[in-house]
Formats: structure tokens, sequence, C-alpha cells
């Protein structure tokens, strides 16, 4: 009978042992996985591109915040403004209550003692130049001839009295002119200094509206001139 330990011989050489034959077909199968892992799984990023990519972000998230505080501050400013400038067109129209503006209407509003002075702005030479003091029936109270002048502003004085040497009654009157200019006659608008009893600031329009005793209003846009404290 043949030993048993001639099992281990084939061709006079010698085979692998277990734990040998083990190593020999793990080795083949490990090196198929890691290649068949491989390529499953991506290349790794690379740590310095992504560490700048997160830099970019970073600097970009910072730039974003700094321009959203630099547009609420613009904004608080231009609310801060238009606050400012209310408060300031505000205070404007108060201060010009009791004060008297030149305005061309030729109305005003006459008050016992008070002398009205009026303004003609004439564009030529203009001769047979009268005023006429109109009451608020349409009567003619009063008539003030100014003569000749020569083209520019013209200033006159009613005094209140009418023409029968008597002072006028408070109330509205209105200036109307005449003269003879260029060969015709011709109507003039007289401008006239009126008393302002209230002022209003519209903030919708940005616009002071004035109110005189003679209840016209006006645009405080339309004002020729502020004259002086009554």
């Amino acid at each position: 009978m043949n030993d048993k330990s001639s099992e281990n011989l084939a061709g006079g050489q010698s085979l692998l042992n277990n734990e040998q034959q083990s190593e020999s077909v793990d080795r083949p199968a490990t090196l198929k996985l890691e290649e068949f892992f491989a390529n499953l799984i991506p290349e790794p990023v690379d740590n310095k591109l992504h560490s700048h990519m997160e830099s970019d972000d970073f600097f970009a998230q910072l730039l974003a915040s700094s321009i959203s505080q630099e547009i609420e501050s613009y904004q608080h400013k231009l609310e801060s403004a238009a606050l400012s400038n209310t408060s300031t067109k505000a205070l404007q129209a108060s201060s010009l209550v009791g004060r008297s503006v030149l305005i061309e209407s030729g109305e005003f509003y006459l008050e016992s003692g008070l002398e009205i002075p009026g303004r003609l702005k004439l564009d030529d030479k203009s001769h047979h130049i009268f005023v006429y003091v109109e009451n608020e029936n349409e009567d003619i109270v009063r008539i003030i001839p100014l003569g000749d002048s020569n083209a520019g502003d013209l200033g006159f004085i009613w005094n209140g009295q009418t023409r029968t040497g008597e002072m006028a009654d408070d109330g509205v009157y209105r200036f109307i002119v005449s003269c003879i200019s260029k060969g015709r006659v011709m109507e003039l608008k007289a401008m006239t200094y009126n008393k302002v009893v209230r002022a209003t600031y519209e903030y919708s329009k940005d616009e002071i509206w004035l109110y005189f005793e003679n209840d016209q209003m006006m645009n405080m846009a339309d004002v020729i001139e502020i004259l002086r404290d009554v």
C-alpha cells in the first residue's frame, strides 16, 4: 500500500500546503476587487482646489452682505433726507404767516389806516398810465394817474381814500391798469402785496400753498417777492 504522504507528491513537485493555497487564491481576488472599486469611486478632489472654492464662496458671501448693508444705509439716508426736507418745507411755510408777498393778480385786502403799494412792469415806453381802484361791487372808487413812463418797473401807492376824500371801507379791492403803448390802449397786470394768513405744505406734491386775507390762495412758486413782516 502506498503511504499517505505520497499524496503530497505529483510529478516530482511538491504541492502547496493549505495555508499557501489560501494565500495564492486571496491575493488575485483582492487585486481584482481593488481594481473594481477603483473604477467605481472617483478620484479624490484636490484639497487645495476645494479650499480655494470655499474661500471664493466666503468672499462672495461677504461681498453680498457688504452690498446689502450699503443699500440699507443708502435707503436710510434717503429717508432721513426726505424727512428733513419735509420738516424744512413745513417750517418755511409756517414762517410766511403774517408776512406780505408780491403777486401778479391785482387783488388785495384793505385794512383801515393802511396804504396799499402796487407795482407795474412795463415792457415798452407807455403814456397816460391810469390805475383804477375797484371794490367788490365792481365800482371804481378811485383813479390814480401815473403819467408817462419808460420801460421797466413802476411803483405806486393808494392811500385808501376814495374820490370824495373819504377812507374806503375794509375789504377786497382790485387794481385795474390801462395805458397807451405803441399807439394802442393796453391793460396791464398790477402786482400787489398780500398778507399771508395761513400756509400749508402738501407733502405728496412738495408744494407750499399760501392763503390771503382776500380769500385768494396761491402756490408759493407763483410768488414774485416776499416783502416784509407785518
